[in-house]
């Protein structure tokens, strides 16, 4: 509980944070909340099972007392928040803002906002934060009651049972029943009548625009990328569902392309759309609608470069990314310099091509009398992906900032990148061998149950 509330008690948390092993993988500090998730529960089922093989029942009942003792002072501290706490968050500036925005959209763009329209905003924005506030202690205080009923209701189930009313059947599915009505009160907050609808209003919100359906025409659609600018290319997914895009959301970003598109992209190097394949642009019209642009200049899913460009270190190879013709020269930090066996020579005859793309492998044609360096419009991630030649395992490195290549010697070759994490492979082993461990102690366990019983 202390890990998930982050930056609200940072002496502890960032302290956390620079010794905790793996610690640094979670996406936020609110995650460490599966921990007491996983154990409030597995502590109340050992509970109940202790309770229901108890035989002291005196010692029972003066333990129930103390634990009703515990739990009513969490609650008037619960309640102490309640009452004295002012409700206010740390977004609630940016709130104010844009209520205040809000209010004046009245104002012609360009104009200064009359005073009297100012004065109408500031008090309207107080007025709904006002508003905003109250709602959060309403539903503080319906949920504080919420949880003081459902608990008064298992204290009642739980001393009728030590007081020997009830029997530990009825104890058990009178706090099955507690629990499930809990959860489903709490899951229909977020999964009600209203936000289920008919399979044919949703696939309505996926039907192509007429932008997307001419680009879904080229033949070629499934090797080339599209640039969409008439959305937040970052944040949306439409594109997406569509096509091979450059943009798109994930909760799981990865920093070298977030680098690229806050240095490159964002302000429009085309050379990097080029290197990226995007062969098609989605742009506004003066009327705001949608209009494709064919981009002739993509230098396509792979190619050779006639030389080498070695940068000091990664700010120096994105930097080099402005002045750099991409398409003949590879931008290669001094990190990578040993896996250059030997410089590209020019050899006009020389290809490489995709011959097959699936998910986890992608397979390239080559053919070349001199040494070359290819270049793979497919973002660097050395994490899960290998190369091999000719079956034999290839040493590629990150070019050009976020982009793959490799050293590829003269002659024709099979070019193969697998998708083969070794987290994948360990963890499969490691199920296997649990998997395995589990069916022997449930073998183990009936051995033993059946020879005590004889």
């Amino acid at each position: 509980i202390l890990l998930a509330w982050g930056s609200s008690l940072k002496g502890f948390n960032y302290f956390m944070l620079d010794n905790l092993p793996f610690y640094g993988k979670f996406r936020a500090p609110s995650m460490a909340m599966v921990i007491p998730q996983l154990c409030f529960p597995l502590l109340a089922v050992l509970a109940v099972s202790k309770l229901t093989t108890e035989t002291d029942w005196a010692l029972a009942w003066k333990k129930l007392r103390l634990s009703v003792i515990a739990t009513g002072v969490i609650m008037v501290i619960l309640a102490g928040f309640y009452f004295t706490a002012n409700y206010t968050g740390k977004g609630d500036a940016s709130i104010s803002d844009n209520f205040k925005q809000s209010f004046m959209q009245q104002v012609p763009p360009g104009q200064q906002p009359p005073p009297q329209v100012v004065q109408q905003a500031e008090e309207g924005s107080k007025a709904l934060m006002k508003a905003l506030r109250e709602d959060r202690k309403s539903e503080t205080g319906r949920d504080l009651l919420r949880t003081f009923l459902f608990i008064a209701l298992a204290v009642v189930l739980i001393g009728l049972y030590v007081k020997k009313y009830i029997k530990a059947l009825v104890l058990s599915i009178g706090l099955i029943a507690l629990s499930a009505f809990d959860l489903i009160g709490i899951d229909y907050r977020y999964l009600y009548d209203e936000r289920y609808q008919d399979a044919e209003e949703v696939a309505n919100a996926f039907t192509p625009s007429a932008a997307d359906q001419q680009i879904k025409n080229d033949p070629d659609h499934a090797n080339f990328r599209v640039f969409n600018q008439t959305v937040d290319y970052r944040n949306e997914s439409m594109t997406s569902y569509h096509h091979n895009s450059i943009g798109g959301y994930s909760p799981a970003k990865l920093g070298l392309y977030q680098d690229l598109m806050g240095h490159q992209i964002d302000k429009g190097n085309m050379q990097v759309l080029n290197m990226l394949n995007t062969k098609y642009i989605i742009m506004p019209d003066a009327a705001g609608r949608q209009v494709v642009r064919i981009n002739p200049d993509a230098y396509g899913n792979c190619w050779l470069v006639k030389g080498i460009k070695f940068v000091s270190g990664p700010n120096e190879e994105m930097l080099a990314l402005d002045s750099t013709n991409l398409r003949d020269t590879v931008v290669i930090s001094d990190q990578f310099k040993p896996l250059v066996k030997a410089m590209p020579v020019y050899d006009s005859a020389a290809f490489i091509k995709v011959d097959k793309r699936e998910n986890d492998k992608i397979t390239y044609n080559f053919s070349s009398t001199q040494p070359q360096f290819a270049v793979l419009s497919e973002i660097y991630y050395s994490a899960g992906w290998k190369a091999f030649i000719d079956g034999q395992k290839a040493d590629y490195m990150k070019v050009d900032y976020c982009l793959r290549g490799l050293y590829v010697p003269a002659g024709k070759h099979s070019i193969e990148f697998r998708f083969e994490p070794s987290t994948v492979s360990t963890g499969r082993t490691i199920t296997i061998w649990s998997s395995i461990a589990i069916y022997l102690l449930i073998v183990l366990s009936l051995v033993f149950y059946f020879r005590k019983k004889d």
